[in-house]
Parts: structure tokens; C-alpha cells; sequence
């Protein structure tokens, strides 16, 4: 009886296995597709900013894609992560920026469009850059 159990346990084990060998195959494929179209949006000039709230008028209000902050050059799309000068953190995707206001708009995770005036940022972390995955496409 003791065989019977074991050789059970042996074809559950087995199946698992395979369960999650197809399940790690189907992720990396997905993960591939996504960089893959990311990829195709950037070669089209195309940022994709994945906001239920966001509106055509608040991406509107940044008149700059592309710049430079504490010597790190920001764009559109990147996720990024402010120290202020007030001890605090701000977190979320960067529209752009305003070069008559000196302020970087960003859209954070609670749905909501931040202006921050460059004068109050003590630090800026960028979390991670918009169709940077890889480097050789």
C-alpha cells in the first residue's frame, strides 16, 4: 500500500510540474508580445499611458516631451519618483513639462495629475524608462 501512495504522489507532483511549466511558458510569451508592441508604439512616435481617467486636455498641457532634470533625461511615459524639498515622495508616469511654469506634470497612481515646480524638488529616482526592455530591437 505504501507503493500505491507513493507512485500517486509521484503523478501529482509530475502534473504540477508540468502545470507550471506551461504557465511560466504562457507569461514569458505574453511578457514577449507586450514589449513587442510597446516596441511598435515608440517606432510609431506613439506613447501608450494605461489611465482610465486620464484626458486628451490634461496630456495637452504639457508643452514639453523631453528633458532634463537634476541631469537625468526624462521623457514622456517614464515612471518616476520625486523627493520634494517638503520631505515628501510623489510617484507616477511623467506627461511632460511646462516651460513657463517650470513644473513636470505627472500622473500618479490614485488617478491624479500633479504639477511640481522644479524648484521644489529636492531628488528625482527614475523607476523606469518607457520601451527600455531591450535595447537591441
Amino acid at each position: 500500500m505504501g507503493e500505491i501512495a507513493k507512485d500517486g504522489n509521484e503523478m501529482v507532483l509530475k502534473e504540477i510540474i508540468q502545470l507550471l511549466t506551461v504557465l511560466l511558458m504562457v507569461s514569458v510569451f505574453g511578457y514577449v508580445l507586450s514589449v513587442l508592441k510597446e516596441k511598435m508604439s515608440l517606432k510609431s512616435n506613439t506613447i501608450v499611458i494605461d489611465k482610465k481617467n486620464l484626458t486628451q486636455e490634461q496630456i495637452d498641457q504639457a508643452e514639453i516631451k523631453t528633458f532634463l532634470v537634476d541631469g537625468e533625461v526624462i521623457r514622456a511615459g517614464d515612471e518616476i519618483r520625486l523627493f520634494m524639498k517638503e520631505r515628501c515622495k510623489l510617484e507616477g508616469v511623467v506627461l511632460g513639462a511646462r516651460k513657463k511654469d517650470d513644473e513636470i506634470l505627472i500622473y500618479t497612481d490614485k488617478d491624479e495629475l500633479k504639477k511640481c515646480k522644479l524648484e521644489n524638488i529636492r531628488r528625482v529616482k527614475v523607476v523606469s524608462k518607457y520601451g527600455m526592455f531591450f535595447k537591441a530591437f
